[in-house]
């Protein structure tokens, strides 16, 4: 099934930062906690409470998603209400994040490091109940100065609400910030906000720009030498 109908923002390339960035913003979610099984464990479990499996390509294809925007595209499969399912979606998750969510390698780490030196704040396509409890079990509540939830600005990813509104708070312009992003969706969200986009994992090589984990000796290194445009990642 395709979800061409979700909407899509688009830059030709990211902004340019000469030099090390005046700020982080880290997503959350596939960034620095694997909470992969905790979003499988809910969809699984809204499928099952209606006599249905969810396929993997359903699975992948709301990877990254906000939950109001998994229960749109959910709602036409399922035939259920959309505020319903965004609520069993939530609960279901919040509840498995003791059971399954785990910190990334290296990520409590490299945003310990990154923290000690430059602002740093994490936009999260979570809403506040779920970052709360992914940030407490990671151990990063008290690392990250500006977090910012995906229930608390207008749009969540991929509109650039959620990193615009990061940079407000950490009072830096988003073309002297850089993220650090796991998928499409918030590539599109960072880069629409005008800052530029270091991307981690599976889901986004390709990029000129990219680390395939953040338990990396090069990383900080990195971090202060990106200066040229990457590619689009974004169909």
């Amino acid at each position: 099934m395709g979800f061409s109908h979700l909407p899509t923002y688009r830059e030709q390339a990211d902004s340019m930062i000469p030099g090390r960035p005046d700020a982080i913003v880290f997503a959350c979610d596939g960034t620095l906690m694997d909470t992969h099984a905790c979003v499988r464990h809910a969809l699984d479990a809204v499928f099952q409470r209606r006599g249905r499996l969810c396929s993997d390509e359903i699975h992948e294809g709301v990877v990254g998603l906000s939950i109001p925007a998994m229960a749109v595209v959910l709602t036409s499969i399922l035939c259920a209400d959309a505020g319903r399912l965004a609520g069993e979606l939530l609960t279901a998750m919040v509840d498995h994040i003791p059971v399954a969510a785990t910190p990334l390698p290296g990520a409590v780490e490299i945003v310990t490091l990154a923290a000690s030196d430059m602002p740093v704040a994490i936009a999260s396509n979570s809403p506040r109940p779920l970052l709360n409890a992914a940030l407490a079990h990671g151990n990063l509540v008290d690392l990250v100065q500006v977090t910012i939830a995906a229930d608390e600005v207008p749009a969540p990813k991929p509109a650039p609400d959620l990193y615009l509104a990061a940079c407000r708070r950490l009072d830096v312009a988003p073309h002297r910030a850089l993220a650090i992003e796991d998928s499409p969706v918030g590539v599109s969200a960072a880069r629409a906000a005008g800052l530029t986009v270091l991307t981690v994992g599976p889901r986004t090589r390709g990029s000129r720009a990219h680390v395939d984990h953040l338990d990396n000796p090069a990383l900080l290194r990195r971090i202060c030498e990106i200066s040229t445009p990457e590619p689009d990642l974004v169909s």
